[in-house]
C-alpha cells in the first residue's frame, strides 16, 4: 500500500481522485523547481521553457498539462516516439 498527503491547496474530495502519477509529478516538479513551486496555481505564466521527457506516458501527459495549465509555463516541450506523436498533439 502506498500512502501520501493530500495537497492542501485543493479540496479533499478532488485530493482523493487523484492518481498516484498525478502525486508522483507533484513530488518530481517540487523537487525540479523548488520546494513547494509546484503546489499553488499562478496569476502570470512562468517566463522560461521546460521539457517533460515522454509525454506521451502517464506521467508525462499529466506533466505537460500541468506545468501549461496550473503552473502556468509559457514554453513546454515535450518528447514522444513518432508513433505517439499524435498523442502530445492532442493535449495542445
Amino acid at each position: 500500500r502506498v500512502l501520501s498527503h493530500a495537497p492542501t491547496s485543493i479540496p479533499l474530495a478532488h485530493a482523493a481522485a487523484l492518481p498516484l502519477v498525478g502525486l508522483t509529478v507533484l513530488q518530481v516538479l517540487d523537487k525540479a523547481i523548488g520546494e513547494g513551486a509546484s503546489r499553488g496555481y499562478t496569476d502570470s505564466p512562468r517566463s522560461g521553457k521546460i521539457l517533460v521527457h515522454a509525454g506521451a506516458g502517464g506521467m508525462g501527459s499529466f506533466a505537460l498539462q500541468y506545468a501549461r495549465h496550473v503552473l502556468g509555463y509559457e514554453e513546454v516541450h515535450t518528447t514522444a516516439s513518432p508513433g505517439k506523436e499524435h498523442l502530445v498533439k492532442a493535449l495542445e
